[in-house]
């Protein structure tokens, strides 16, 4: 898929969060996959719809909320905690 395809399903707050990280990440290790840095950026958005679905976390959809997605966060302790980023920086 190219990129051009992703771009309305990314604001431009999350494009930019992926640049930066992608950047950064390049810098420090140059021989790592594209892949492979793609799925570390993401790791921790990943990890959320799956805590949702065990119900460890929780979000409600509330039509006009914000201008780009109807998601209230309530309580998402676990896959944006700062022990969950340390811990995946670690690995």
């Amino acid at each position: 898929m190219r990129i051009s395809r992703l771009e309305p399903l990314l604001s431009n707050r999350e494009r930019a969060h992926v640049h930066r990280s992608l950047r950064a990440a390049k810098r420090q290790a140059k021989t790592v996959a594209l892949g492979t840095l793609v799925l570390a950026v993401q790791f921790l958005d990943l990890l959320w719809p799956t805590f949702l679905l065990l119900n460890r976390e929780e979000v409600h959809i509330v039509p006009g909320i914000t201008a780009v997605k109807p998601f209230d966060f309530t309580s998402y302790p676990y896959s944006h905690s700062q022990q969950t980023v340390g811990v995946a920086a670690q690995s």
